[in-house]
């Protein structure tokens, strides 16, 4: 067993043991709900099951990701809860624990053993569910429109979601009684990242289930519905991959910032984020604000160019004659990097808001020269004391900053101030 948890001579913690009692406690709901179901089960260790056994496990080995924090791509949760149908509850027991022991690389023994009931459970519990509600376990019957809907359709939702909620229960259960975390903090980000997948879940099982047993496909019909989305995944797994290195250049380049000016170190993040938060508040679309973050993180890297003591952080009115060197020097740094191609104007441009820009400046630099200008003012990065929120928008204020900008920036400040 893990050394994790334990005293230093080796005798279980509390936490340790109650985890273990609780993975021992779901382990055997796991067991006991594959005894109940398979007396009125006919044939589950079939081909079929075999089959689905098969491909949710080479699914689950290509993993779930995320992109963005937001889209979970679980292509062998289709897989089991097609199982609940194709297989009734007992084959979807079967198949739910040789999946959930395949999930994970690395992942402990104790780890692998709750994954393994985990998903047997919440298999064998769709499969109740789907035949509580009329759910038909063969295709006989089902030649109209309306006993599809209601014979198929309509159980394979309602197994869909009592999947869903096994998988939160059983999951804020450990993270409980392990003590790593709250219930919100497990149930929120789960609803909030899964819960719209879930759906879509039950939507390509219910068209897997359709083409495998009334249109009479069999294990062609996987193919023809999984096929596709491994290719999506795919695509998606490179899409995560490429914005995974932009991240890590623009973490280097900022480090680079923060290492020749240590009063900056925090800004560009700072920045970033409430410039996002501005112009979200201010209507502009995703793109539009994914543009507005990066410009955020990237805005002081000309200043990496300048000699030392011309890069050090000055007031817009200490500033030497004409406009700010290093914001051009930035966009020269980065021009050559496609995916900062709409950041570069913002960049360029964003020292004007504050220091008499005209009107041909775009809402991007407009929002970004004013979040700039304030979160230096407010964290005291310039030497002098900090200011508060008032007082920086204030002195935004006269500097002739942008009504528009600062009015939304009150808003959204105050938000976040107001904030648990």
């Amino acid at each position: 067993m893990s050394r994790v948890g334990r005293h230093k001579e080796g005798r279980p913690t509390p936490r340790t043991a109650a985890t273990a009692v609780y993975i021992g406690a779901v382990s055997l709901l796991a067991v006991a709900l594959l005894a109940v179901s398979l007396p009125a089960t006919e044939g589950v260790l079939g081909v079929e099951l075999l089959i689905l056994t098969l491909l949710g496990a080479v699914l689950v080995r290509l993993e779930q990701f995320t992109l963005q924090g937001k889209t979970w791509v679980s292509l062998w949760s289709i897989v089991l809860l097609a199982c609940s149908v194709l297989v009734g509850p007992a084959g979807a027991a079967v198949a739910g624990a040789v999946m959930g022991a395949l999930q994970g690389r690395d992942v402990a023994l104790r780890g692998r053993i709750f994954n393994c009931a985990q998903a047997s459970a919440t298999g064998a519990l769709g499969g109740f569910a789907y035949l509580a509600v009329g759910g038909r376990a063969s295709a006989a019957g089902l030649d109209g429109a309306t006993a599809v809907l209601s014979d198929l359709a309509l159980p394979i939702l309602v197994a869909d979601v009592v999947q869903f909620a096994g998988n939160v229960l059983l999951l804020t259960g450990v993270v409980v009684v392990s003590r790593t975390g709250s219930i919100a903090s497990v149930i929120v980000p789960v609803l909030r990242s899964a819960g719209i997948s879930y759906l879509g879940y039950g939507a390509i099982a219910f068209l897997l289930v359709v083409l495998w047993r009334p249109a009479g496909l069999g294990p062609a019909a996987a193919l023809l519905v999984l096929a596709p989305l491994l290719v999506a995944q795919w695509a998606y797994r490179q899409l995560a991959e490429e914005l995974s290195s932009q991240q890590r250049v623009m973490d280097v380049l900022v480090a680079a910032v923060e290492a020749k000016e240590p009063a900056l170190t925090g800004h560009s993040a700072r920045v970033a984020l409430l410039a996002a938060s501005v112009g979200d508040a201010m209507g502009l679309g995703p793109s539009h604000v994914n543009d507005l973050r990066m410009a955020g993180m990237l805005h002081d890297v000309g200043r990496t160019s300048l000699p030392t003591r011309e890069g050090r952080v000055h007031t817009p009115s200490a500033s030497p004659a004409g406009p700010d060197p290093y914001p051009d020097r930035g966009v020269a740094l980065l021009r050559d990097l496609p995916f900062l191609e709409g950041a570069l104007p913002a960049i360029n441009d964003h020292r004007r808001a504050v220091e008499g820009g005209g009107e041909d400046l775009s809402s991007d630099a407009r929002i970004l020269g004013v979040v700039d200008e304030y979160d230096l003012l407010v964290s005291g990065a310039r030497g002098g004391a900090r200011l508060t929120s008032e007082e920086a928008v204030a002195s935004l204020e006269r500097m002739g900053a942008p009504a528009a900008v600062l009015d939304v920036l009150r808003r959204v400040v105050s938000r976040q101030v107001g904030a648990p």
